[in-house]
């Protein structure tokens, strides 16, 4: 009889209330991986509790705009039984477990259900399409120290990155299609310009760390419009940007600027480095930049959903799933 297989799914996680904001804000900014202070950790966790204060009443008004939580849990576990559904229609009966890099169900709680169960063998199958030391880096990092906290002894394969995985292109394609279909454009299909929105990174932090998310994210958006959309024309932008120091540019909200500057009437926002529904795309992108581009007298604009549970995107986590089932390379320890 074989090893006992599971999967993880990592993900960055949400509060789950307005009392939670601060903590998870406080958990966010206590990460190392995304605030590097060079001269003493010890100055970490006061940075960290100074940031969430500060930033604690802008995230409630968010949130409380949102119905006063985050949706990423309930959808990260709509995406694990999907995705549990799909593997045992092709034979395998692995449960899919979810670790948060943040908050609840931490990734700790999740090492220890793995545990718990005899889980003798792991997939782990980060929700980051695109590489990052801040998403799947960070994860990762939080996983190997509890293994060894609680000396685990799991072997597994990781899926480092699926940012050019020709599934995960065809499923964003489709949100895209769909996304145009449901909308009165009122113009041709091929004069709607779409606009890629992605997760912004500290300029600095990418460039010292060599960070392959930047170019990631362009081959995602590149390799997509080529194979999907070769005649529409199309933009890359940046959102989520905190504090006054330089993140990846050009930011939405510029660009929004920009393409009314040049006539641009009708703009599809493509909330590309999201697979689920979260701050980002309900409240900034709904909230903040469809307003924007309404004010600037745009003939119409729209975004496509977050991928979510979408089929093909069930199907493109399943593929690359049983792949590694398939694959021979050795696991790591």
């Amino acid at each position: 009889m074989g090893a006992k297989t599971g999967i993880l799914l990592l993900n960055l996680g949400g509060p789950d209330s307005l009392q939670a904001v601060k903590p998870f804000l406080y958990n966010l900014f206590s990460d190392p991986d995304i605030i590097r202070l060079p001269f003493s950790k010890l100055l970490q966790k006061p940075l960290a509790w100074i940031i969430s204060t500060a930033r604690e009443r802008m995230a409630c008004d968010a949130y409380g705009q949102m119905g006063g939580r985050s949706p990423i849990l309930p959808l990260t576990e709509d995406q694990a039984k999907a995705l549990q559904v799909q593997l045992k229609d092709n034979g395998l009966d692995y449960p899919v477990y979810i670790g948060m890099r943040y908050w609840h169900p931490f990734i700790e709680e999740a090492v220890d259900l793995m545990i718990q169960d005899g889980i003798e063998d792991l997939i782990i199958l980060p929700l980051f399409p695109q590489y990052s030391l801040t998403t799947t880096g960070s994860s990762m990092n939080e996983l190997e120290r509890c293994f060894q906290q609680k000396n685990a002894q799991i072997p597994y394969k990781l899926i480092e990155s699926y940012h050019n995985y020709p599934d995960y292109l065809a499923a964003l394609g489709a949100t895209i299609s769909e996304a145009i279909a449901e909308n009165p454009w009122g113009c041709s299909t091929e004069s709607i310009s779409i606009v890629f929105s992605a997760h912004s990174l500290p300029k600095k932090f990418a460039e010292e760390t060599g960070d392959v998310y930047p170019q990631q994210i362009q081959e995602t958006a590149s390799l997509l419009m080529a194979a999907h959309f070769p005649n529409n024309p199309w933009r890359l932008c940046f959102q989520s940007k905190i504090g006054k120091i330089p993140w990846l540019q050009p930011y939405t909200e510029d660009m929004i600027d920009t393409l009314s500057e040049e006539g641009v009437d009708n703009i599809l926002l493509v909330p590309i480095s999201f697979v689920s529904e979260h701050i980002e795309t309900l409240y900034e992108i709904d909230l903040l930049y469809i307003p924007q581009a309404k004010a600037l007298q745009m003939q119409y604009v729209s975004r496509s959903k977050a991928l979510n549970s979408h089929p093909h995107y069930i199907k493109a986590l399943t593929k690359l799933v049983l792949e590694q089932v398939k694959s021979e390379a050795p696991a790591l320890v």
